[in-house]
């Protein structure tokens, strides 16, 4: 049981990590854009 909510917490981490650096990089784009 532990386990899966180790599993699920590095799962949501990663994915959240991913968006936040999907985000900054979107917008240092549009920066360099401009």
């Amino acid at each position: 049981m532990t386990k899966h909510v180790q599993i699920a917490g590095i799962v949501a981490m990663t994915l959240l990590a991913a968006a936040i650096l999907y985000l900054i990089g979107d917008t240092f784009h549009s920066a360099l854009a401009k």
